[in-house]
């Protein structure tokens, strides 16, 4: 009966100490939407698809295939549902202009919140409660945060990718071990859901952009290691939402005749003008020495450690980006 009591003690101040990140980040993100950052070109590039969406204009009004489409999709899918533009009323003033920025960066806000969130949970699963409060907090008010505010498909992608890495972490090892068990046959169940949906989640990351997929070796790791002994089953079954959802993109080019023009497209953004991974990591250790410096130990230790979790999440990515040489 004590234990219980303690135990019941333990998670109602667990519960209470969830909210210190949330409305950290609540603050940092929601706090003067439209006053900071200073709006961005590539802002109102990503609203004019969204809108074009939204207006039933097709989904591509600046025939260009730089991107893929689901970004636009849930923007204007948010917008749709709380009947934006008027809803603001909006007039042809510059006041009323920026105010139509307010709702869209409202979201921008509100996934940030989200991805505290998920970071928490992933973390508290991985590394228990403490490194997760940890982790949560140094999310919630990192200066490089404020990135995550402006309408870019970055701060739509992150969610998706968190959400996936949390799924697939939820997914039971012990799953048909013993064929008879009708509550293993139940956990088998819930883990073929878990699996598709952790696909479906990165999927849709990938199909909101494109360098995210360089993720596959980490959310692919974590669904193998947790998949018992139907490791190639889970695995292919997770891959097939993770390959197909993207691949709607081109389809769609292609069923309209633009497939020439995509694959075009597409090789342009890997041939664009040198900004390579150095000058941008020098820009982000002079804006943000302290969260650059803890990221890079933090990975040096993971290597001491063999932590492949902190590996798979970084390492291809730094590599991606310096392959690449482009890097905004």
């Amino acid at each position: 009966m004590i234990q219980i009591i303690k135990s019941r003690g333990f998670m109602d101040k667990k519960i209470l100490l969830i909210f210190i990140p949330l409305v950290l980040s609540s603050f940092t993100s929601l706090w003067n939407i439209t006053g900071f950052p200073s709006l961005h070109v590539d802002e109102g590039h990503y609203m004019r698809k969204a809108m074009s969406t939204l207006e039933g204009e097709g989904l591509q009004p600046q025939d260009r295939y730089f991107a893929p489409y689901f970004g636009q999709i849930l923007l204007a899918g948010f917008l749709g549902m709380i009947g934006y533009p008027d809803i603001l009323h909006p007039s042809p003033d510059v006041e009323s202009v920026e105010s139509l920025y307010l709702i869209p960066r409202l979201i921008m806000g509100l996934f940030v919140i989200l991805d505290t969130f998920l970071i928490y949970k992933i973390t508290e699963k991985r590394y228990g409660f403490k490194v997760a409060l940890l982790a949560s907090v140094l999310f919630a008010v990192i200066p490089y945060g404020w990135l995550l505010r402006r309408i870019f498909l970055e701060s739509i992608q992150l969610p998706l990718l968190l959400t996936s890495i949390l799924l697939a972490l939820y997914i039971k090892s012990n799953i048909n071990e013993d064929q008879n068990n009708k509550l293993n046959n139940k956990l088998g169940i819930k883990n073929i859901s878990l699996i598709l949906l952790s696909g479906a989640f990165l999927g849709l990351a990938i199909f909101t952009k494109i360098p995210i997929f360089v993720m596959m070796p980490l959310v692919g790791y974590i669904v193998l290691s947790n998949s018992g002994n139907n490791k190639l089953k889970s695995f292919g079954l997770w891959l097939l939402p993770v390959i197909l959802i993207p691949m709607m993109w081109p389809v769609h080019a292609y069923s309209i005749g633009d497939f020439n023009t995509w694959v075009e497209d597409v090789l342009h953004q890997t041939q664009r003008e040198s900004k390579p991974l150095i000058n941008s990591l020098a820009t982000f250790f002079q804006n943000d020495p302290v969260t650059f410096s803890l990221g890079m130990v933090g990975i040096l230790y993971a290597a001491i450690r063999k932590d492949i979790f902190i590996l798979l999440f970084s390492v291809p990515f730094l590599l991606f980006l310096y392959w690449i040489d482009f890097v905004s």
